[in-house]
């Protein structure tokens, strides 16, 4: 499966804000539901669906950066995809990343305070923010990108990194990254990967 196996918008106006047209059949288009437009070079243009009329199913796409609604053109059809799919179709799409068969090694985590009495944990990296408690190793595991296999403590001992920290199992990876397949996404069960 592909970009052209998605759904398509159709694109009838281009304003300096918006564009309007007609979806195929999609359950990924909602009123103010997130999506992306995928365009040529493996690149989506990410915003929302306004104006929704289901029945018609005609819409409004306002991208995040209306800039970007200079790459469309009235009469063009463009497959599109939902935040949920479209975050793991980008991963795997971007023909920019470089992937890496890795060992997962435990490494520092950095743990702050939330007002609930819970904690919140992240990585710790030069981007970590500051003001957290160091806990050495506690970062034991990462889970894949795509199907969430535990990769690390408690899981699969390998997987396939792509730096800084995008992680996918090595069955994802040959199954979906390395043939640059679109397979996992589901449009009958939104927002649920079927098994492959």
């Amino acid at each position: 499966m592909g970009p052209s196996d998605l759904p398509h918008l159709t694109i009838a106006d281009v304003f300096a804000d918006c564009c309007t047209g007609l979806y195929d059949p999609s359950p990924w288009v909602g009123e103010g539901w997130i999506g992306g437009i995928f365009l040529e070079g493996a690149r989506f243009i990410w915003g929302r669906f306004r104006h929704v009329d289901a029945t018609a199913r005609r819409c409004s796409f306002y991208p995040d950066r209306a800039a970007e609604l200079s790459a469309l053109k009235s009469g063009g059809q463009y497959p599109f995809i939902d935040a949920y799919w479209g975050e793991r179709a980008e991963l795997v799409l971007d023909e920019g990343r470089r992937w890496q068969r890795t060992h997962f090694e435990p490494s520092d985590m950095v743990s702050f305070p939330l007002e609930d009495g819970s904690w919140l944990g992240r990585r710790s990296s030069p981007e970590a923010p500051s003001g957290g408690e160091l806990v050495p190793g506690a970062w034991d595991h990462e889970h894949c990108r795509i199907c969430q296999e535990k990769i690390g403590c408690g899981g699969v001992p390998d997987g396939f990194l792509s730096p800084p920290d995008a992680w996918v199992c090595e069955e994802c990876y040959a199954g979906f990254v390395a043939p640059r397949s679109l397979a996992f996404i589901s449009i009958a069960n939104h927002g649920r990967v079927d098994s492959y």
